[in-house]
């Protein structure tokens, strides 16, 4: 029973991308229901795997399976039972063809998490303390141009200052970048026949682009992060056999739900 428990617990972490640990429980029971889409027949097999009181668990692997093969569950087979809709307070844009589907998710929602508000607000601060010693720098430089030629230790203290200038510039840049992609930037998801791509842009440029297989995907599911300060962030995880893919850190639960069953359909999956 105690190995029956193992594979339950395994297979909540491969359907959510959450270790069991980590999920919150109740009366001992591991609660990850509302964290997948996997059908509820298959969730009440899982519960019953993971079931805190030894004697009401299956005994046997050949007991386990039979349960699951049985009528004894509801016989939904292995799909969501529930269509999800788009939230009424969404802002994802969603367009899917037979040959191409496009999601874009725009940011701007860091407000409601206090970590987001505050480490945009910190990277603003950064930005202008970095921003000010530049300006002096810049100017000073121009200074120093004007007798640069006649003057060896002026020559030195100007290249001193020039390395300076672009490496604070640089970091102010990437500053500026960050920022405005927290504020207005958005995340474009694609997938087509061959490929899917996950891009980060501001004003259609891009900033990142991470791409993978369409053929290595193996599942499609809502995950959770928890950061630093333990503020839990919904996502959308896709697994394929090499790695992980993860998007949508700012969205809501509904959202990553309906993302994950539209992802899922296109992609013809159960």
């Amino acid at each position: 029973a105690s190995d029956l428990y193992a594979l339950g617990a395994t297979l909540i972490h491969l359907l959510t991308g959450i270790p069991p640990a980590n999920l919150p429980q109740e009366d001992m029971r591991i609660e990850f229901k509302e964290r997948t889409s996997a059908s509820q027949k298959l969730v009440q097999w899982i519960e019953n795997l993971t079931e805190p009181n030894v004697k009401r668990r299956p005994q046997t692997a050949s007991e386990a399976l039979e349960l699951l093969l049985s009528n004894k569950l509801i016989n939904d087979g292995f799909l969501p039972n529930l269509k999800t809709s788009q939230p009424p307070f969404s802002k994802i844009k969603l367009k899917s063809t037979s040959e191409n589907l496009r999601i874009i998710i725009p940011n701007g929602n860091f407000a409601t998490s206090s970590g987001r508000g505050l480490s945009l607000i910190w990277n603003i601060l950064l930005l202008i303390l970095l921003a000010t010693p530049f300006y002096s720098s810049i100017t000073l430089s121009l200074s120093i141009l004007m007798s640069v030629i006649n003057s060896s230790p002026i020559l030195i203290l100007f290249l001193v200052l020039l390395v300076f200038n672009i490496v604070v510039g640089i970091v102010i840049l990437n500053l500026c970048q960050g920022i405005l992609y927290r504020i207005i930037g958005y995340q474009l998801v694609s997938f087509n026949k061959n490929v899917f791509t996950f891009q980060e842009c501001i004003f259609n440029q891009t900033l990142k682009i991470t791409k993978g297989n369409i053929d290595e995907i193996r599942n499609v599911i809502h995950s959770i992060r928890v950061n630093p300060n333990e503020e839990e962030y919904d996502m959308v995880m896709i697994q394929t056999l090499r790695k992980r893919y993860t998007f949508g850190y700012e969205l809501t639960l509904e959202e990553c739900m309906w993302l994950v069953q539209e992802i899922k359909q296109w992609l013809s999956m159960p």
